[in-house]
């Protein structure tokens, strides 16, 4: 009796749970530590995929240590950040792309960083997209300081997968003479919304087998 409830739990489990999240493969690289680079600072331009997981877009960015710039210049996570601005031309970019759940939520948080310095006012902006939601996502993140340390702002918003894939792209189109566009700390996680229920209906299953046999429940389910 022990075996065959074990058993069928099993089965539940297999097929209920191939249906959640945790089947996805993680996002990666979201503080930019892991990279085939030479450090303190790289600028990438277009297509570089230098930086695990990501490839540049646009116009470039830059790659950064912890410092580099100055001493109140530091990551939010880890030793590395970048900044989306670029280097000198407006337009700079970075994305990756991850699997996905058709149907599922997804949480995606971030910190972008501004300073006042180098001519720089201390204001700048992220535009966030996402490619293969549900709905369109579109996002523009504005932040300002008045500090000549970089100061971090965090921000996030969810999406509904559309499809097995997605991918994130952060953009700045401002004057990179004028403004950083400090980014950090990116992740990207399932919401396990369906997971409570599958385990309900588990555990709702076991006793129907359980009383059908006549037996109580704790019973079956201890070790012998």
């Amino acid at each position: 009796m022990q075996r065959s409830i074990l058993a069928f739990v099993a089965v539940l489990v297999g097929v209920f749970g191939s249906s959640s999240s945790i089947v996805a493969a993680p996002f990666q690289n979201g503080s930019f530590e892991s990279s085939s680079l030479p450090g303190p600072y790289q600028f990438l331009p277009s297509g570089d995929t230098s930086l695990t997981g990501w490839t540049v877009t646009d116009n470039g960015i830059e790659w950064a240590q912890s410092g580099f710039t100055g001493p109140g210049y530091l990551a939010h996570t880890g030793s590395f950040y970048i900044d989306v601005a670029g280097f000198t031309t407006p337009g700079g970019g970075i994305q990756q792309s991850f699997d996905t759940i058709p149907g599922d939520t997804y949480a995606v948080r971030f910190a972008a960083g501004n300073a006042v310095g180098f001519g720089r006012d201390g204001s700048g902006i992220l535009e966030v997209s996402i490619a293969g939601a549900t709905t369109p996502v579109n996002f523009t993140f504005a932040d300002a300081t008045s500090s000549p340390d970089l100061q971090w702002f965090e921000h996030g918003f969810t999406f509904v997968a559309g499809g097995p894939t997605a991918t994130v792209k952060f953009f700045n189109g401002q004057n990179p003479l004028e403004h950083f566009a400090a980014l950090d700390s990116v992740s990207v996680r399932p919401i396990p919304e369906n997971a409570p229920t599958v385990y309900l209906l588990l555990f709702g299953m076991v006793a129907l087998v359980c009383v059908s046999r006549s037996r109580r429940c704790s019973d079956s389910l201890l070790p012998k």
